[in-house]
């Protein structure tokens, strides 16, 4: 999206399995570790630090 010279990119960010409210609902198994705030942080420095030519459309972030 472009507004007055400035370039503006959207990514949707889907986090599942962390520490938040609705993780004592997870569908993951309770022996998995939760995903961090920082694990999120770290998806979103990756969307936003990509050349121009890139296009994130979207990241889902998961414990393994």
């Amino acid at each position: 999206m472009k507004r007055s010279g400035l370039t503006v990119s959207l990514s949707p960010l889907f986090p599942q399995g962390g520490r938040g409210t609705f993780s004592s609902e997870s569908p993951f198994k309770s022996d998995r570790k939760k995903l961090e705030t920082t694990d999120i942080a770290k998806a979103v420095v990756y969307a936003v630090t990509q050349p121009d030519y890139i296009n994130v459309n979207e990241i889902t972030v998961r414990p393994v």
